[in-house]
């Protein structure tokens, strides 16, 4: 099992056919949470705090699971605060008595679980000057975190909007007049992370706005 802390708040798993064979469990098996999927993650869990220092008890966890082949399995997990909604695209886990609950949709926490839509927003564009004309409009609107990549010629900004927008169709409305929204989730930010070109890793909007 491979072990990546992608940043503060997010840690990517990858566990492939040996690793699945010696806990004697299936892929297939870690969407019904049985209880051989609950170890394991509570194992996976235990190893990313010794390993990278991931603390996550006591903390709502979405979670992310995308097949790389047929044998392997990428699982990506983001701490979330309880106010956010959360859109989890693989249900992985959904019961466990001990640390907690394993609750529907991924979320991990002792509440209700969160539904609705993904807070994270990925929109493209042409050129950076077109980003730049954005971010100087959102910069005293906007209290997310940010982050720009470059991918295919184009540029990326990744909107994570913990810090919350009071109008989402505000928000987009005003996003979509200068760039392409594209499919938005935790499977997609990293894909940006590990195939694009880094631009600003943080506060991209604050940073844009004062060229």
């Amino acid at each position: 099992m491979k072990i990546e802390r992608i940043s503060e708040s997010q840690i990517k798993f990858v566990l492939n056919k040996t690793d699945l064979i010696e806990k004697d469990i299936k892929i297939t098996e870690l969407a019904y949470g049985s209880e051989k999927a609950q170890n394991l993650f509570r194992e996976m869990m235990e190893q990313a705090y010794t390993e990278c220092g991931f603390e996550a008890e006591n903390t709502p966890l979405m979670i992310e699971a995308i097949p790389v082949t047929m044998d392997s399995i990428m699982i990506i997990v983001s701490k979330v605060s309880g106010s956010e909604d959360i859109e989890t695209k693989f249900n992985l886990l959904p019961r466990a008595k001990e640390q907690g609950k394993f609750k529907k949709r991924g979320l991990l926490d002792g509440n209700s679980p969160k539904s609705g839509k993904s807070n994270i927003y990925i929109y493209s564009f042409a050129s950076m000057d077109d980003s730049i004309d954005l971010c100087s409009r959102l910069v005293s609107l906007y209290g997310g975190e940010s982050s720009m990549y470059k991918y295919n010629e184009k540029y990326f900004l990744v909107f994570d909007n913990n810090a919350g927008f009071d109008d989402r169709h505000d928000f987009e409305a005003i996003l979509s007049e200068y760039g392409q929204k594209h499919i938005s989730g935790v499977v997609n930010k990293y894909h940006l992370i590990e195939h694009g070109e880094t631009i600003i890793a943080e506060s991209a909007v604050q940073v844009l706005a004062s060229i």
